[in-house]
């Protein structure tokens, strides 16, 4: 998941298009629009537009006016390709969409211009009766996973702003899939029942918890006294990918207190046209993060965790200085976890350390313009 940020920008660079005279690339942040040729200079200030935005009627026809060969599909800003070259995003003067010329670069206008960001459909969201659970007994241990951002909106982040030297990073493989969750966490009574309970000793001091990155269920031993047993929860298991990658991994035995785990579960019939060389019905997982008592393990010490307990970890594809160059160049080619996949979601790019800056984790994506081509992908999966 990443933020939508409908930002005042400035035009860093403008190259020729390799293919069309009329053209040109316009360079913004770390993202390239095709513009119209002579519509925009180095340094002039624009309103940026990103993929997976949904305008509203009347800005759409106001920025491409009814004559446009670009047609949008409901609305929505996606990835295209004009005669050759990748175009991302919306580049438009600020008087185009009757902006005040004097806002500032980085002003987010999303709100005044009424854009909003798209929404995928959640799937794989488990059936089983009674679930999810209601909010009020949500967990607040059961933390959601980090919203990444992309690398184009922060090109700078694994810049060291002091020497200009490039951070050590690691970079992973982004699998298209279910982003999904797993934990053995204190539990918080959340009613006088449950208080009551556990004052009683009859209700644990913790929990087993999983589900999607939205949805939150519960795991009920056999023999509880409380809630419903792992039998009675379990009867439809079927129609719950989640648990099945629960049992299947054993992550009730091999998970201790405190430790919570983020994973991608992928395989026949997850996402479309990303089955990873799967049949139809068989899923894996592979994690992608680690948290023991609330804080985020380093990638060397989560794929240590991983190895330890024989679960899978998501695919390593570099580790060292790094360098867009690098992103771009690992981001070429088959999937390493099936060569029959031919194109990558993307890469997964963090600091060498677990640390945080402006944006949050320094965790970003570099998505495949490729994957994002084909129909029905998003930027904000």
């Amino acid at each position: 998941m990443s933020t939508l940020i409908v930002e005042i920008c400035k035009i860093e660079k403008i190259d020729a298009h390799p293919n069309a005279d009329r053209l040109e690339l316009a360079h913004v942040k770390g993202w390239i629009c095709i513009v119209q040729k002579g519509a925009f200079r180095p340094g002039d200030k624009v309103v940026y537009i990103p993929i997976d935005s949904i305008l509203p009627e009347i800005l759409e026809a106001r920025i491409f006016g009814g004559d446009s060969k670009i047609k949008l599909h409901k609305h929505r800003i996606q990835t295209i390709e004009i005669r050759g070259a990748i175009s991302q995003g919306l580049v438009v003067s600020l008087e185009s969409v009757s902006l005040p010329p004097d806002l500032e670069v980085g002003t987010d206008v999303k709100e005044t211009l009424g854009i909003e960001k798209y929404e995928p459909p959640e799937l794989g969201a488990p059936q089983v009766p009674g679930e999810p659970r209601a909010r009020r007994f949500n967990n607040p241990n059961f933390h959601k996973y980090t919203n990444i951002e992309n690398i184009k909106n922060y090109p700078n982040v694994f810049i060291d702003q002091e020497t200009g030297k490039p951070k050590i990073v690691w970079m992973t493989e982004k699998l298209h899939g279910m982003n999904s969750r797993a934990g053995n966490l204190p539990f918080e009574a959340a009613g006088f029942l449950e208080k009551a309970l556990r004052v009683f000793r009859i209700r644990s001091g913790f929990e087993f918890c999983y589900g999607s990155h939205n949805c939150e269920m519960q795991y009920k031993a056999p023999g509880a006294n409380y809630g419903k047993t792992r039998e009675s929860f379990n009867k439809d298991v079927g129609t719950d990918a989640f648990f099945q990658m629960v049992e299947k991994y054993e992550l009730i035995k091999k998970l201790g207190k405190h430790e919570l785990v983020y994973f991608e579960v992928y395989g026949g019939g997850v996402q479309k046209n990303y089955w990873y060389g799967l049949p139809l019905g068989e899923k894996r997982i592979a994690i992608i993060d680690v948290k023991i008592n609330g804080v985020y393990l380093d990638t060397a010490d989560a794929f240590k965790f991983c190895t330890q307990r024989g679960l899978p970890f998501v695919p390593i594809l570099y580790h060292g200085p790094f360098s867009m160059e690098i992103a771009n160049k690992v981001l070429e080619g088959p999937s390493v976890i099936c060569a029959d996949q031919k194109v990558k979601e993307g890469v997964v790019i963090k600091s060498d350390r677990e640390q945080t800056c402006h944006m949050g984790r320094m965790v970003l994506k570099h998505i495949n313009p490729e994957y994002l081509l084909l129909k029905g992908n998003t930027d904000f999966h």
